[in-house]
């Protein structure tokens, strides 16, 4: 028996010795929600960040099929105004969706686009992961101003184009071999208004003043969709993210000052 009590007592205090007290328990529990707060914020800002990656990814993926198209098609890009055929059908081929003829004749659904709708929201590269409407089923625009630009061929209102300027050969402005060395420059497609109609794929095309970020019908975004901003592919296939006011300098800047990224306007003094 009296062997047995130092082991006893010395076992109870090593047991004493290793156990926590209350308040070091609400101090460990304090450290610990003040480490949660920390790390919440930074994980859902990577994870927007990897979301933006995810976007431009994609976005790659439309330049290198727009590429294939115009090797095909003697260097001429898909614009809508060109080849009576929606941009966005024309890449389908060079993102392995079949052929472009999957949906027809872009225009002979007599406004109703619906079924191309449908059709473009199954095809993931035309999809942003942070597009803010998820029933967008395209969330990209695309650029169609001719080059050179000059005032016939921006009347100012919506729902008027290239095609207005006299031009008997639609594929004229679309045409790679025309822009040089501004292929680097210029944004063939970037990132769709968060307002655009779900429902009008038609109104993805840009080729009005009018329709840039901080004008009267916009159809380029001009929120903060990215942590940098809005993302856009050049015509040589490299994607920026940049924010929307770099991109649309906005009023009272002159027009070639606004449009320097999607095309040349000569004789700035005159607009």
């Amino acid at each position: 028996m009296i062997s047995s009590e130092p082991h006893i007592a010395g076992y109870s205090c090593r047991r004493r010795a290793v156990a926590f007290t209350l308040i070091e328990l609400l101090v460990a529990i304090a450290i610990i929600s003040v480490l949660i707060s920390i790390l919440v914020p930074a994980l859902s800002g990577a994870r927007k960040s990897s979301r933006g990656v995810l976007c431009q990814t994609r976005m790659r993926s439309l330049g290198i099929s727009m590429m294939s198209y115009a090797s095909a098609f003697n260097s001429v890009v898909p614009l809508s105004e060109s080849r009576n055929m929606h941009f966005a059908a024309a890449l389908l081929p060079g993102l392995g969706e079949g052929s472009m003829t999957v949906v027809g004749d872009y225009f002979k659904y007599s406004g109703s686009h619906e079924p191309f709708s449908k059709i473009l929201g199954r095809v993931v590269p035309m999809q942003c992961p942070d597009f803010p409407n998820k029933d967008q089923r395209l969330d990209f625009v695309v650029n169609g101003f001719s080059v050179p630009y000059t005032r016939g061929n921006d009347p100012g209102q919506p729902g008027t184009g290239p095609q207005n300027d006299g031009t008997s050969d639609k594929t004229e402005f679309a045409s790679l071999t025309r822009m040089e060395e501004s292929t680097s420059n210029w944004i063939y497609l970037t990132e769709a208004h968060a307002l655009l109609p779900t429902d009008t794929p038609w109104l993805h095309d840009l080729f009005s003043s009018t329709q840039l970020p901080l004008a009267a019908y916009p159809r380029i975004a001009s929120d903060l969709r990215h942590p940098s901003g809005i993302n856009a592919l050049f015509f040589d296939t490299h994607v920026e993210s940049m924010r929307h006011q770099r991109m649309d300098v906005g009023w009272p800047h002159s027009l070639s000052e606004r449009l320097r990224y999607f095309t040349n306007v000569p004789q700035p003094s005159a607009f």
